[in-house]
Order: C-alpha cells, then sequence, then structure tokens
C-alpha cells in the first residue's frame, strides 16, 4: 500500500494533491521511515528507498537524495551486503557534497550527512576487514567535521560532527590494532563529548543522537587499554543515551538519527558492560547483562541477525565459567549455525569479521577440550580457529596469545590478551 501511494505521488497522475499528500522533503522523511519499520521485508524496504530516489530532481546531489542513499546503505549492512554498502555510502557522501547550502545551518546539515555517510562506509569495511580503506574514509570524515566546524550557526551540530568523526577515527585505529593512537582519537573525542553535553538540556536531543554512538567506541578503547571502570561509565552513559534518544527517536532533513545505529549501539554497550562484568568474574551480573544485550541486538531488525553472534561468544564462556557446559555448547552451537561456520569445511562467513570466527572456533575448542571423547571434535575447531585468525589479515601473536590457552575456559592456563566483543562491526576488537 505505502509504495502504491509513493509511485502515486511520483507519476504525478493528480498534482495537485502532491503538496497534500507529501511535500517532496516529507517523501523522503516518509520512504526512510518505512525502510526503519519495515523490519521483515528488507526487499521491498529498499524497493521503496529506490522509488523515493526516483522522485528527486537530480538523483546524485543533494542532501535529500544523500539521505536515502545513506540508508540504503545501512539496510545493504544489515544484510551483510558489504560491498553494496560501502559504495552506497559513496554516493550518499557525493550527494550531500554536491549540495548548494543557503545557509550556515544547511552547510552544517550537508557536512553531518556526509560524515553519517563516511561512518556507514567505514563500519562497512570494518566489517570486511579492510582496516586501511576504514581508517581512510575515517580521516575523511574528520576532515569534513573540521571544515564544517568554522561555519556560523548549529553549535551544537559541529560539536557533534567532530566527537563523532573523532571517535570514527579512534576506532579504526583500534580495530587495526594501534592502541595508542585509537587512545589518544578517544581522549580528544571524549573531551568534546563532555563539552557537548555540558550543553544539552537532555539526552533525547535530536542533535545529540551520534553522542551514545561516539561514546561507545571511546570505551571500547578504554576496555582495550585496561581502564575497566572508566570503560564501564562510558558504556553505561551509551547505553542511556542511546535508550533516550530510541525513545524519541525522529527522521527529518534536520536530524541524521538512525533507530538501526542507535540499536546497534545499545546491544554493543550492554555487551561491554557484560564483558567488564566478566573481567571482574561477576559471573551473575555478567550472564543477565549479556543476555539482555542478545536481546537488544536480536530487537534491531531481525532474530537470530549475525550481529548477535560477538556477543553470544562471551555469552557462551560466562556458562563455561559456572559448570553450565551443555548451555555453553549449545551458545557456540548457535552461533555457528547463524553465521554457517563448519568447522571440517571452515570457510570464511560472510557475515561477521575473520576474528569474530576465529575466536567463535577457539572457544568452541577450548570448550570441547574439557569434555571425555570429544578429542576430534576438539582438533577440528582448534584447526579452524588457526585458519580463521590466519584470515584475519595481520593477527596479533598467537591464538593462545589473544584467546588464551585450551585450558582457559576451565579456569587454568593463561588467559591471553583478550579481546571485546563489538556489535558495530560483527569483529572481536583486539586488547592489550
Amino acid at each position: 500500500m505505502f509504495l502504491k501511494k509513493i509511485n502515486f505521488i511520483i507519476r504525478g497522475r493528480k498534482p495537485r494533491r502532491f503538496a497534500s499528500i507529501s511535500s517532496e522533503a516529507q517523501l523522503v522523511n516518509d520512504v526512510i521511515k518505512y525502510a526503519y519499520t519495515s523490519k521483515l521485508d528488507r526487499d521491498q524496504a529498499l524497493d521503496v528507498l529506490k522509488t523515493g530516489l526516483a522522485a528527486q530532481p537530480d538523483a546524485s546531489q543533494g542532501v535529500r537524495a544523500a539521505r536515502i542513499y545513506l540508508t540504503m546503505s545501512e539496510l545493504e549492512r544489515d544484510r551483510s551486503n558489504w560491498s553494496a554498502a560501502v559504495d552506497l555510502a559513496a554516493s550518499a557522501s557525493k550527494a550531500a557534497r554536491s549540495h548548494e547550502p543557503d545557509s550556515p545551518d544547511s552547510v552544517v546539515a550537508a557536512a553531518n550527512v556526509e560524515v553519517a555517510a563516511y561512518t556507514s562506509g567505514t563500519v562497512a569495511y570494518l566489517a570486511q576487514g579492510h582496516d586501511f580503506e576504514a581508517l581512510d574514509l575515517a580521516e575523511h570524515a574528520l576532515d569534513i567535521a573540521r571544515a564544517s566546524f568554522h561555519q556560523k550557526g548549529a553549535e551544537r551540530q559541529r560539536w557533534r560532527a567532530l566527537v563523532t568523526a573523532k571517535s570514527l577515527v579512534g576506532l579504526a585505529r583500534h580495530a587495526s590494532g594501534d592502541l595508542q593512537a585509537g587512545l589518544a582519537s578517544a581522549n580528544s573525542a571524549q573531551a568534546m563529548a563532555d563539552h557537548v553535553d555540558k550543553r544539552r538540556v537532555s539526552l533525547s536531543e535530536h542533535q545529540d543522537a551520534a553522542i551514545p554512538c561516539a561514546l561507545h567506541r571511546i570505551a571500547a578503547l578504554r576496555f582495550a587499554t585496561g581502564d575497566y571502570d572508566e570503560a564501564a561509565a562510558l558504556f553505561q552513559r551509551a547505553v542511556s543515551g542511546a535508550e533516550a534518544a530510541l525513545a524519541d527517536v525522529s527522521v527529518s532533513e534536520a536530524t541524521s538519527q538512525s533507530p538501526w545505529a542507535l540499536g546497534e549501539t545499545r546491544a554493543s554497550a550492554l555487551g561491554g558492560l557484560g564483558q567488564v562484568a566478566m573481567v571482574r568474574k561477576n559471573w551473575d551480573k555478567a550472564e543477565e547483562t549479556l543476555s539482555q544485550a542478545v536481546s537488544e541486538a536480536d530487537a534491531v531488525t531481525s532474530p537470530k541477525h549475525p550481529r548477535t553472534v560477538p556477543l553470544l561468544v562471551p555469552l557462551g564462556i560466562v556458562f563455561a565459567r559456572t559448570q553450565r557446559v551443555t548451555y555453553a555448547e549449545g551458545i557456540f552451537r548457535s552461533a555457528a549455525k547463524i553465521v554457517v561456520l563448519d568447522p571440517n569445511k571452515c570457510s570464511k562467513p560472510s557475515v561477521v569479521h575473520a576474528s569474530t570466527a576465529s575466536c567463535l572456533s577457539w572457544r568452541y575448542a577450548q570448550l570441547l577440550a574439557a569434555m571425555p571423547k570429544r578429542e576430534t571434535e576438539t582438533e577440528a575447531w582448534q584447526s579452524c580457529a588457526q585458519k580463521m585468525f590466519e584470515e584475519d589479515g595481520k593477527p596479533q601473536g598467537s591464538l593462545a596469545g589473544v584467546f588464551g590457552d585450551l585450558h582457559h575456559l576451565q579456569g587454568k592456563g593463561t588467559a591471553g590478551a583478550g579481546v571485546l566483543a563489538d556489535v558495530v562491526t560483527r569483529r572481536m576488537l583486539p586488547c592489550g
């Protein structure tokens, strides 16, 4: 019905009704809102977005076209179509860049859409393991944010773009293993985020919807460098901020809010809190928080989605460390099924990063190593873990050095440097 309505508007059978049905700007808002709320039929959502794009005077330029391309990029990321997501993000940034502003505020608005487009492309590259390209896009986003910062007016949006871009550079450096450079970006982003915090009335203000996403990236770096108290505080701020923004989410030309990004951020930040609880060996709290995080990740678009897999791995560890081996194995088996990971074939999954596949395989091997008469399966998962570890491109050290030796889930042996499960990039971020 909605698609018929949009087609009716575009064909212009009754031009006088156009304004009453939807203005050009409202049409864009409508098709984007439809895509966000149509969780199950992704093909139809994409068709609606394409139809909205066709209604634009020029589908290759302007903020409205850029917003549609950006939503299409997000949709393709949701479907793990990484190359398409990157291409659509590029189209979004190009359209936003060609926007002809009529005020300083519109310059900043276009820049924010462009930064959001670079963010989508960066995340898609990181999920594929293309870390060099991801860092390049993140740094371009920072250049755009810095340039827009010198415009007049729209102070909060200018700060917002800087916080987003700085934290994005931190994430890209973190993923590549350059923790110190990532931490430098995180420090700068956090200082700016706190500046924005002091100037807002509430977390639910539309202009600040990107702040929770940035706080989550900063928290991940705090966790990775062992500052667990600060990480927990930042993860909690990210959870609260995302929750408040989701409760008052808006789709309009003046704001660039994505309920999917906020939902992933909330789930991942909850997962971060659960992993802090694991470090502190507070297993009850870890199980409760990680279980909630998995439920939140499932609720973003569709259940049993690959974005849940990074969270299922630490949840399985919690069950193993609390002597509920059957539950732990069920969790690992479910995770492997979602990403179609078979230890005997061991093909790299396309829906999650190789680090997630490697960690899942190794944790499964660690679990089976503690069980009688499971030697053959243990060896298969161990071998698959090594293969996925090498697929990562630039593994930091050895499997045992990162994830602990085969006895780790029994509370024995070495623990390894560890990783942090990240929902947004669907990978295990390094610690050290």
